[in-house]
């Protein structure tokens, strides 16, 4: 097994559920997770609305058709230590939009970007995803972050027994 994998066996069954909440909770919204150190260096060669509305619109289909049919432990946990990049590009990047054109707008939504693109992704997408949600119920469900905890649970070999939560 890689360093990059969970080892459920050296873990308690309440680090395992919580490792696995914590990771689906990633994985719903994957591509507004990981665009923490990414959304600041498109923000130098793109405006910003066609950044933010990609992310958005990406981590929609995301959470609506990829997200609630499969899961990659591997790469959830790969994304922990890909986002701590965010503390670096974030800055950097923001200097940079600053000096190449004084876009203080562009360089500010650049610098902050890891604390307010979350919830710009979090909340446009909740918004997005409700009225479908309550059409298709079933589809809605499979949506949640608990369905995706229990597909992370069974693919680091959690069996869930009869009657148990």
């Amino acid at each position: 097994m890689s360093i990059w994998m969970w080892k459920p066996d050296e873990h308690s069954l309440e680090e395992n559920l919580r490792w696995a909440h914590l990771r689906a909770m990633e994985w719903l919204t994957w591509p507004g997770f990981i665009s923490q150190p990414l959304v600041p260096i498109l923000l130098y060669f793109y405006p910003w609305p066609w950044v933010v509305g990609s992310v958005v619109l990406i981590s929609f289909a995301w959470r609506m058709i990829i997200a609630p049919v499969i899961v990659f432990p591997q790469l959830a946990n790969a994304g922990a230590l890909f986002v701590v990049l965010r503390f670096a590009t974030s800055p950097i990047m923001a200097f940079l939009i600053w000096q190449s054109g004084g876009d203080y707008l562009t360089a500010a939504l650049a610098l902050f970007w890891p604390f307010v693109g979350a919830a710009i992704v979090i909340y446009t997408v909740g918004l997005l995803r409700m009225p479908l949600s309550l059409i298709f119920t079933a589809w809605g469900r499979a949506t949640e972050i608990g369905a995706v905890q229990r597909q992370f649970m069974a693919a680091i070999g959690y069996v869930r027994e009869e009657g148990a939560p």
